[in-house]
């Protein structure tokens, strides 16, 4: 397996389990990657919930596309806008953050059961050894993959 198969790997997931009416794209009750992402990262965050700006530099996402996302998220009952701090006069007043409805939430839970349903049947013939291996050095490619790109954030920022 080569590295670069990787998104590969992101698509099979995706497509397997899907109900036969839907589209080629996505499993029954998936969320697909951006949105998916933003609801990640506001589960993570609750209940305080992010603003949109936060979420952007969070993900690693333009605020057009969080914007846009958002939008859909907040049409479909998953997410809501809510003023922060409305009665306090400061330069963060009448911001929106976003929050998870209990829609989403139920929705974030179905996706997260399906996604880990899939692997789960992907891995049934895969040692428990084997499993447990490929699961730290995941999460190990994870982790340092997140602290380069904090570095290279930060680095951009100077």
């Amino acid at each position: 397996m080569e590295w670069t198969q990787i998104p590969d790997l992101s698509e099979i997931l995706l497509s397997l389990g899907k109900h036969p009416t839907q589209g080629p794209d996505m499993p029954e009750g998936t969320l697909p990657t951006a949105p998916g992402r933003i609801i990640e990262a506001l589960v993570a965050c609750a209940p305080r919930g992010l603003m949109a700006k936060e979420l952007a530099q969070l993900l690693y996402l333009s605020p057009g596309c969080i914007s846009q996302t958002v939008q859909g998220l907040v049409l479909e009952g998953l997410v809501v806008r809510e003023e922060d701090v409305p009665a306090i006069k400061s330069e963060m007043a009448g911001l929106n953050k976003l929050r998870m409805t209990d829609k989403g939430m139920e929705r974030y839970r179905y996706h997260h059961d399906k996604i880990n349903g899939i692997l789960d049947h992907l891995l049934r013939d895969v040692s428990a050894e084997d499993r447990a291996t490929f699961e730290r050095v995941l999460a190990i490619a994870l982790e340092e993959g997140k602290k380069l790109r904090a570095a290279q954030a930060q680095g951009a920022g100077k």
